[in-house]
């Protein structure tokens, strides 16, 4: 009987931040010697509760945005792709620069990273942590802050925009009437109407 074949691997070296000519960060990395990018936005956030993030909590946001960018670069083969089982499972060796070093360098830590990866998307991450140069270490510009930046929330709740989050909402917003504030992650924008709606009904 022949075995399976491994899963395929992926070089994947990931570049400090980067500002673009408007001013938005740009994470780069390269993936099998191609170049890639992706812009990372986050809004809707207290300026108080940002001032205080430590630079674990920045590394930890930029490794989440490579993660993401990474896994949506190289495909699991289509439903019309007569390989796709063999494409599904898929191990990516990425060597990603961060603030602190000598914490992600933590065997302990870097094997619990991978194996909660592994568990989620069922792929393979072998993480090679470098520290940054010192002048890469300075504040990003990833956060935006409107009028509601000094707004407190009574929860806060995980929103992925099906119904199951939006039934959570609305009794929290309507039933409770707590003041909500919802954290949701989006590519596209097809999330983005429902969470205005939500905003608007309930004034946060």
């Amino acid at each position: 009987m022949v075995g399976a074949a491994p899963p395929p691997e992926h070089i994947v070296r990931c570049r400090p931040p980067l500002a673009d000519r408007e001013g938005d960060e740009q994470l780069r990395f390269e993936i099998d010697g191609t170049a890639k990018g992706v812009s990372l936005q986050i809004g809707h956030l207290s300026r108080q509760l940002v001032a205080t993030l430590p630079d674990m909590a920045i590394d930890l946001i930029e490794l989440a945005a490579f993660v993401y960018a990474i896994d949506a670069s190289i495909s699991r083969g289509g439903l019309a792709d007569q390989k796709m089982g063999a494409k599904w499972h898929r191990r990516f060796k990425v060597e990603i620069p961060v603030r602190m070093l000598a914490h992600w360098s933590d065997p302990a830590l870097k094997r619990e990273l991978e194996e909660i990866l592994m568990f989620l998307c069922g792929d393979r991450f072998d993480f090679t942590f470098v520290g940054m140069a010192e002048q890469e270490l300075g504040p990003t510009p990833y956060f935006s802050f409107g009028a509601e930046s000094s707004w407190n929330p009574d929860r806060v709740l995980m929103f992925s925009g099906g119904l199951d989050s939006f039934a959570g909402a609305l009794e929290e917003i309507i039933e409770r009437k707590h003041r909500v504030a919802l954290i949701s992650h989006f590519s596209a924008t097809k999330i983005a109407p429902v969470r205005r709606v939500l905003q608007k009904k309930h004034g946060g």
